[in-house]
């Protein structure tokens, strides 16, 4: 067998090479992760087979994964914030910090004082103050 014929099936090749799969298969698991936390709105497709170097049939297809937009609690229009002036309870108590009774005051406030004109003026809801503020202000907009 040719020189170049036995290093592509040498055993330190075919690990190296299936290593380097396996390595893909955790990068794209990580990228779907971070792409539903941040509200991705727009499905993800890929076409990905993981499976042994050079032709192996024993490959596993993994196609066509979505990422549906009502999935994600925090989607609000395309820029993945949660708007405190239009948000349902359900999608307030995705906020750190809120619970469903602190939901229901956001709420409330909204509803007797108007809409929210700054994302600070959170602070003057009941139980809502600098530290649960800060765990959140780069999760909310008012537009």
């Amino acid at each position: 067998m040719d020189l170049g014929l036995s290093l592509l099936y040498s055993p330190k090749i075919k690990a190296l090479v299936t290593g380097a799969f396996l390595l893909g298969g955790v990068i794209f698991s990580l990228l779907t992760y971070f792409m539903i936390v941040s509200g991705r709105s727009q499905p993800l497709e890929i076409t990905y087979t993981c499976g042994s170097a050079l032709g192996a049939e024993s490959g596993v297809p993994v196609n066509n994964i979505s990422i549906p937009s009502s999935e994600s609690p925090l989607s609000s229009e395309s820029s993945g914030l949660v708007n405190i002036n239009t948000a349902s309870e359900a999608q307030l108590d995705t906020l750190p910090g809120i619970g469903p009774s602190i939901a229901k005051g956001i709420i409330e406030y909204r509803e007797t004082n108007g809409a929210f004109t700054s994302i600070e003026e959170i602070m003057r809801v009941t139980n809502i103050g600098r530290a649960k503020f800060d765990g959140m202000k780069d999760l909310i907009t008012t537009k």
